[in-house]
């Protein structure tokens, strides 16, 4: 039995997966369709959405726009509805903006809202009074999602002075610095952005109050700006800061996976001087996990900063907090470095502060400018370990500023080198080369090679650190096809692997080195250094040997406001917080898998308790479009007869070998307590 507290801590520091509604045909909701066309009664979306049809409608609304293209601004101020392109051989549903009188071409001004396989172009501002804008979500609405939309060739015609353009915004931003009511729940996944001219703005931004956000599975090209960003403190006067307003005013709690972005850079851009653009960049922001991406050729690959700083009487906010960097590939951004923390000074301005940094188990390529590079970001809460930092000619770090504190530990790189100041740990291996694969065009791997001394699965992100302990990662969607591992390499032959662009690394425990272990603070142990050579047999049978340690293990979340999950003394309480919103009881809590080896398992247990007894318990696979049902939601199958701790037995099938979804029923109060409970004291597989 894993304890649950030890695998929270280390879990839900690192990952805050997307939760899942289900699927529209088990929903009891009334549904309004409407098609909008050339040849159909509705000829403009903006006409469908005004129509009596749907401002009359009861339950959601799905508004299908045939291949077409169309010229307007479109504005969706109503609650549950869906834009939905329709692609088929006639072409592809188009929002031109090249003759509209607007500057945004999708307006999101209400909540359940979802845009849908819509391909947006054409809208250029040559104003700095104009931003150009494909799609805008703004403050006061939560629960959006935009999904496989294309939006391209659009933005700035420069002219001179400062101008703005953005493919996507979500932005909780006032002039006159209210506090902001926030956006929550936003899903971005899928999208392609490309050939946009951004002006001092970004491809994708997510800008402010703006809470539990996924950007996941885009590919965004060919911008002359930042690719992916994620802000905070716009909306604060820096003459007359607002503590409170600082408080709010920063995008957090958000997950940025399985992304390709690449070919990104301000070098063209009219309003820059230099190359600075970043393939994702957290501005501001707080709680985020950045992993399984895949950056290329960009001014800078990741960068972790801020470029606000405020003083109220004498104490410094304005910093970058608790951001965690994993198993991404970053290749050949060039022009600054591949990882960057911390801002900048220029004369007497002096911003970009980055504290409780973990950046782990990625593996940056460079070739010209270093593979990372420290600003102002000075903290001994930063912590960089486990990663493979190649560069060309050894140009592993750069510091800038001036930095000292920052903990290094058992990185793998090709040179001796350190950051200037540092004290570090990192494992030297001048052998170690790593190979670009790919011609122009295509998504690039890499093929490394290292001494016959070093252990390659420890580093970069073909490994997963055994402090960290990371789950497998969601599948992802226009993902580079992963290379094939070769063979392991024979005595005094050098180690070589390859390194996919976007990983689903297993959790691989490191054998015991010489190398200090990483240290984290979110991790207490109770485990005696002395066993740590010892391997205890805990089960066995005719074939099969189960060691300690090789037990699969899980990770329980939940990105629905609807749930509260509290892990105290070992046990996981799931509390209902919103009991009177019945919408809300078809979100799920996940409880994600470390990828369970069927050859060794079979089932799953959960040890559980009600709070009342009737309360339903249902289980599927995590697969809304295709639900294998384990314990039924909606009959007498999945109630509780008792409050007494009781076991829920599921077999492991390939449909649920990564985890599964809880859906329960909280429509009653329990007689003594207003807030349901239902409690996890064990899971546990056989």
């Amino acid at each position: 039995m894993k304890k649950l507290q030890k695998i929270f801590a280390s879990f839900a520091a690192l990952i805050i997966a997307a939760g899942v509604s289900f699927p529209a045909a088990v929903l009891a909701d009334s549904e309004t369709v409407v098609t909008v066309g050339p040849n159909e009664k509705y000829k403009t979306i903006t006409a469908a959405l005004n129509s009596n049809t749907v401002k009359k409608a009861g339950g959601d609304v799905v508004i299908n726009v045939k291949p077409n293209t169309y010229s307007e601004n479109v504005t969706i101020t109503q609650d549950h509805v869906t834009i939905k392109g329709i692609s088929d051989s006639k072409g592809s549903a188009i929002l031109d903006g090249s003759s509209v009188s607007g500057w945004t071409m999708i307006s999101v001004e209400a909540s359940n809202v979802t845009v849908e396989n819509m391909k947006i172009t054409g809208l250029y501002t040559k104003s700095a009074s104009h931003a150009a804008y494909g799609i805008e979500v703004v403050d006061g609405v939560h629960d959006i999602v935009i999904s496989n939309c294309e939006i391209y060739s659009m933005g700035c015609k420069y002219k001179g002075g400062e101008v703005n353009a953005q493919g996507i915004l979500v932005n909780t931003y006032h002039d006159d610095q209210e506090i902001p009511k926030g956006i929550k729940n936003v899903t971005i996944d899928g999208c392609s952005l490309h050939n946009l001219v951004l002006g001092n703005s970004e491809a994708l931004a997510i800008n402010g109050c703006v809470e539990n956000f996924t950007i996941s599975n885009n590919h965004i090209y060919g911008c002359d700006n930042i690719g992916i960003d994620v802000i905070g403190y716009e909306n604060v006067d820096e003459d007359k800061p607002s503590k409170k307003l600082i408080d709010v005013d920063r995008a957090h709690n958000g997950t940025i996976y399985g992304n390709t972005v690449e070919n990104i850079s301000s070098k063209e851009n009219k309003t820059y001087d230099s190359a600075c653009a970043g393939g994702i960049y957290v501005d501001g922001g707080y709680d985020i996990s950045i992993y399984d991406n895949y950056v290329y050729n960009c001014d800078i690959g990741i960068e972790l900063a801020s470029e606000h700083l405020f003083d109220i009487k004498g104490v410094k906010y304005g910093s970058t907090d608790d951001i965690r960097v994993y198993n991404n590939t970053l290749i050949n951004n060039d022009n600054l470095a591949g990882i960057s923390i911390g801002g900048s000074v220029d004369d007497d301005d002096i911003n970009g502060y980055a504290n409780k940094l973990d950046i782990h188990n990625n593996t940056v390529v460079n070739q010209e400018k270093p593979c990372f590079n420290i600003q102002l970001a000075d903290s001994d809460t930063n912590k960089i370990y486990d990663n493979i930092f190649y560069h060309a000619s050894g140009k592993i770090y750069a510091n800038e500023a001036g930095a000292s504190n920052n903990v290094f530990k058992n990185n793998l790189i090709n040179k001796n080198t350190k950051p200037s100041g540092h004290s570090t740990k990192d494992v030297v291996d001048t052998e170690l080369k790593c190979k670009v694969n790919g011609n122009e065009g295509e998504k690039h791997t890499l093929t490394i090679t290292a001494s016959s001394k070093t252990d390659l699965s420890k580093f970069g992100c073909n490994a997963v650190s055994d402090a960290a302990e990371v789950t497998e990662v969601p599948e992802v969607t226009e993902a580079p096809t992963p290379v094939v591992t070769e063979a392991p390499a024979p005595t005094e032959a050098p180690a070589v692997t390859e390194v996919p662009v976007v990983t689903e690394a297993p959790v691989i425990t490191p054998e015991p080195s010489d190398v200090d272990p990483v240290e984290t603070e979110d991790e207490p142990t109770n485990e005696d250094p002395n066993d740590a050579d010892t391997e205890e047999v805990i089960s066995n049978d005719d074939n099969n040997v189960i060691e300690e340690g090789d037990e699969p293990s899980y990770d329980i979340h939940t990105n629905s406001s609807f749930y509260e999950i509290d892990e105290t003394d070992d046990i996981c309480k799931i509390s209902y917080k919103k009991s009177s919103k019945k919408k809300e009881n078809w979100k799920t809590v996940i409880i994600d898998f470390g990828g369970v080896d069927l050859d060794k398992y079979s089932t799953v247990t959960l040890t559980v308790i009600p709070s009342r007894e009737g309360m339903n318990l249902g289980i599927t696979n995590q697969d809304e479009n295709n639900p294998i049902f384990y314990r039924n939601h909606w009959d007498n199958e999945g109630k509780f007869s008792s409050t007494e701790e009781q076991t829920v037995t599921i077999t492991l099938t390939e449909e649920n070998k990564n985890g599964i979804y809880l859906y329960f029923d909280a429509t009653k109060k329990d007689k003594n307590d207003k807030k349901q409970t239902f409690t996890i004291t064990d899971i546990s597989f056989e």
